[in-house]
């Protein structure tokens, strides 16, 4: 299994047992201390889809600060740093899964989250990243939308 996963992927065996020892000692004990839940995407959608739009907005816009200055408290706690696109892209998607990150980071640097869940879900983004930036800096964030993705451009 290890074998056909670092071929599939162009990388050695070491790298990849290296990459996953690196995760379980760093970022996984900090990670469950966010307490997620999981639930199937059918779920999510019917959920999201009884929901006020404005609600849910300002919901996003209440809790973007705190989850992010949690975040960090919890990363700071065990001696690491987590920079906002960090926490974008590792925390929000790769783990908590709220969106598929598409592009690099580039100067100015840009990404695209993806997710399929239509226009409220996509305002709760732009309200809850926004309101999470404003822990670090003072400018705004610059957020374009459409109905299934959020593009952010970092300063």
């Amino acid at each position: 299994m290890l074998r056909v996963s670092a071929r599939r992927r162009g990388i050695t065996e070491n790298a990849i047992v290296e990459s996953v020892l690196e995760r379980f000692l760093t970022i996984d004990p900090i990670v469950q201390g966010f307490d997620y839940i999981g639930i199937g995407r059918e779920t999510f959608a019917s959920m999201l889809g009884m929901t006020n739009a404005d609600g849910l907005e300002f919901v996003g816009a209440e809790r973007g600060k705190k989850a992010y200055s949690l975040a960090r408290e919890l990363f700071e706690s065990n001696d690491l740093k987590l920079s906002f696109p960090q926490y974008v892209s590792e925390i929000l998607g790769e783990e908590a899964r709220w969106f598929r990150t598409e592009g690099t980071f580039v100067k100015p640097e840009r990404i695209t989250l993806q997710h399929g869940y239509g226009t409220k879900w996509t305002e709760f983004l732009k309200a809850f990243l926004s309101s999470a930036h404003e822990v670090v800096s003072r400018n705004k964030l610059e957020v374009t939308t459409a109905e299934d993705y959020v593009t952010v451009r970092f300063s």
